[in-house]
């Protein structure tokens, strides 16, 4: 029987003996200690786990903001467009009194914090239609959300 030793301590017989296969191999002493050498690679998973969780984690928070913020102006979208269908089944008398005494509602009051709405009654070549705006507190500098409501509008030329 031809004996090939290999690395490590393992003998690989190249003719097969008695009740060997061929390729067989043997352990001629016991694993190394290895204790050392998986360190280097769970001080890597360590660090890819934590950035990962790092990331994640700002990920979701960032998210959650936009989320919360999307909600506040479409909530501030209805709100507008509620006080303006209000103010727009108005006569043009209780108009301008409305106009002055326009503020939000409790619940736009509760929603969004220190909300402040205003109404412009413009007069003009393009007819005359109400500009209605809405801002509150949010975390940097925005301008105010817009709505325009035409009371009358221009009258246009049409052809014959």
């Amino acid at each position: 029987m031809t004996r090939l030793f290999l690395k490590r301590g393992l003998t690989l017989f190249a003719s097969p003996g008695e009740g060997q296969t061929p390729f067989q191999t043997e352990p001629t002493r016991r694993r190394l200690n290895r204790v050392g050498g998986t360190m280097p690679d769970l001080i890597v998973a360590a660090v890819l786990t934590m950035t990962l969780i790092g990331t994640l984690t700002t990920f979701t928070v960032r998210s959650g903001r936009l989320i919360a913020e999307t909600r506040r102006h479409q909530f501030a979208v209805d709100e507008l467009t509620n006080q303006l269908e209000c103010l727009l089944a108005l006569d043009s008398e209780t108009l301008d009194a409305a106009i002055k005494t326009l503020a939000p509602s409790e619940e736009a009051s509760v929603t969004l914090s220190a909300a402040v709405i205003s109404a412009e009654k413009i007069d003009d070549s393009l007819g005359e239609r109400i500009v209605l705006s809405l801002n509150w507190e949010r975390g940097a500098v925005a301008t105010p959300i817009r709505l325009v409501g035409w009371i009358k509008p221009a009258p246009t030329e049409s052809s014959p």
